[in-house]
């Protein structure tokens, strides 16, 4: 499953769209589901379940199991998609559920048409969330998280690189780098998504400004970078996610960031 702006099936599913499409196609194939099974759908932004009538179902007609597309459309009459993660959930009968994701990103013809720096690479800016899906892309976006949360991901995409190109990726609370989060990616193709994690072994996330970054291998310039909170004002994951238990709060262990390096605001 996953999103692109044709109705003719992608060969693959884009890792991103422009916030400017004025349609969005949600294609699924699903072998196991039979064919031309009534097909439930449902979609949210930032936790908000959208309304149903922006979203036109157009099943494949002939095809050996259960295939199409939604036809989905800006909400209210806007001219454009509103940015962000969209998560999405199929649904038939006999309990039969399938879920996913896509993101819509703002500036995202202008990223891609840049000249790309030295080492050849575009990133774009990281997405922080508290899970992904099955193929790595991001759900549960948040600009802030509770400090019981116990793991955090911070996906991106990219595009332009050398496969075998070495990314790292580092967390920092107020501009001290958390040494234990930091993590090196090598890239599989020239184009694609990847994420990084931060892993909270012990006690409570330090509540505060956090920050994380992605570096072309051990240089000190970040390619891209995004901001988040940690507070006790929100809102905890569900029973059963990434919930540390309870502690004092301990100061976080690392060095400070170089002062090239200062988080967005």
């Amino acid at each position: 499953m996953g999103a692109s702006t044709s109705q003719e099936r992608p060969a693959q599913p884009s890792l991103a769209l422009s916030a400017s499409a004025t349609k969005i196609y949600y294609h699924y194939s699903l072998p196991g589901w039979p064919a031309n099974t009534p097909m439930g759908f449902r979609w949210w932004l930032r936790g908000k379940l959208l309304p149903s009538d922006s979203a036109v179902w157009r099943p494949s007609k002939n095809a050996a199991w259960a295939q199409g597309c939604f036809e989905l459309r800006p909400l209210g009459g806007a001219a454009a998609f509103a940015p962000g993660i969209y998560e999405v959930e199929l649904s038939g009968p006999n309990d039969l559920r399938e879920v996913g994701s896509f993101a819509v990103v703002e500036g995202l013809e202008g990223m891609m048409a840049q000249e790309a720096p030295p080492g050849g690479i575009l990133v774009g800016r990281p997405v922080i969330c508290l899970e992904v899906d099955g193929q790595g892309r991001p759900k549960t976006a948040v600009t802030q998280v509770p400090p019981s949360v116990r793991k955090l991901y911070a996906c991106f995409i990219y595009d332009g690189a050398v496969p075998g190109t070495v990314l790292t990726v580092r967390w920092f609370h107020e501009d001290v780098e958390i040494e234990t989060g930091r993590s090196e990616l090598r890239l599989p193709a020239a184009a694609g998504q990847a994420y990084g994690t931060l892993q909270v072994d012990k006690g409570p996330l330090p509540v505060g400004n956090w920050s994380v970054a992605v570096y072309l291998g051990a240089t000190e310039k970040p390619m891209a970078e995004a901001a988040f909170a940690v507070t006790e004002k929100a809102i905890a994951p569900a029973a059963g996610g990434s919930v540390a238990p309870a502690a004092p709060h301990a100061p976080p262990v690392g060095r400070s960031r170089a002062p090239a390096h200062s988080p967005a605001r």
